[in-house]
């Protein structure tokens, strides 16, 4: 039987939490136990047919789905969910001590108007740099709603753009016709072992008017930033940052870690040539956000 079809078969435990209307976010903590995350609040339930036998059965049925591993050597995995093509992060009993545990992010179905971030000047500004292709990075705090606003950034984009996109979880919500998307397992888990310097290299050898890169890690940030330092404009990222100058940071601290060399100011410069625009987004209660931009040129 295809990989496909065991899938949607092993997932039918799930899909009535899966399916409620206005989920945000689907948590398993513990074997017999689910919680719900909606905008109002958290609603848990007990459900004992959630057993450590059928959530490590779900777990591997999904890795061979997605072509990574999962198992007692690879107890962590990161891949977009089949059928819903939501997020999904699953740590098991090899790093965790309730033996599982599972986050499904819920992608946000509303792509808002710039005027719910920026006043009227910042919508200006900002729907400018598109049209002029300018580079984008947007940052902001977990759940900060990074992803909803690239998915309402992209719908600016022209369709006669070419588009590729490399993500580690197909959550970007894309209607122009020229597009191609690049998958990463984000734990290195992937059967092949591709790196984000293959998936970057091939982008760029695939003739694209932009690079949307899903999330800048310690492993892709310099590679990114390389390419936009030759010339590739109308590329955006998003990165977890407190703030726009925490951004540049966070960027210096990625290129550290993975590292490169040059010192605090030479990177600094290098990151500034690269990007144009950094909006911040911040999390101000469950229903509200607020957006700041800030220009580098």
């Amino acid at each position: 039987m295809k990989p496909r079809i065991l899938m949607q078969r092993t997932l039918e435990p799930l899909q009535d939490y899966l399916n409620k209307k206005g989920l945000v976010e689907l948590i398993i903590n513990k074997p017999g136990e689910i919680i719900l995350e909606f905008k109002d609040g958290f609603k848990y339930i007990q459900d004992k047919n959630l057993t450590i036998e059928y959530l490590e059965g779900f777990a591997k049925q999904l890795a061979t789905t997605v072509n990574q591993k999962f198992g007692e050597y690879h107890p962590i995995l990161s891949c977009t969910l089949p059928i819903y093509h939501y997020r999904v992060h699953i740590v098991g009993k090899a790093a965790v001590d309730s033996g599982f545990s599972m986050a499904i992010r819920v992608a946000a179905a509303e792509k808002y108007s710039l005027s719910n971030y920026f006043n009227e000047k910042e919508v200006e500004i900002f729907e400018n740099a598109i049209a002029t292709k300018k580079n984008i990075l947007i940052a902001g705090g977990t759940s900060s709603g990074k992803t909803t606003f690239l998915n309402s950034t992209l719908t600016l984009v022209p369709n006669e753009d070419r588009i590729l996109t490399i993500e580690d979880a197909k959550e970007l919500s894309l209607t122009q016709p020229n597009t191609v998307r690049l998958l990463k397992s984000k734990m290195g888990t992937d059967i092949a072992k591709t790196t984000y310097s293959d998936l970057i290299n091939s982008a760029v050898r695939l003739r694209p008017d932009r690079i949307i890169l899903g999330e800048l890690d310690i492993e892709n940030t310099l590679p990114f930033l390389r390419v936009l330092n030759t010339g590739h404009g109308g590329s955006m990222a998003t990165l977890h940052a407190d703030s726009a100058e925490k951004s540049i940071e966070a960027l210096i601290m990625n290129i550290t870690l993975a590292g490169g060399g040059g010192n605090e100011t030479m990177l600094r410069s290098y990151i500034t040539n690269a990007l144009d625009i950094i909006v911040h987004l911040k999390r101000i209660n469950r229903t509200t956000y607020k957006a700041t931009l800030k220009e580098l040129k």
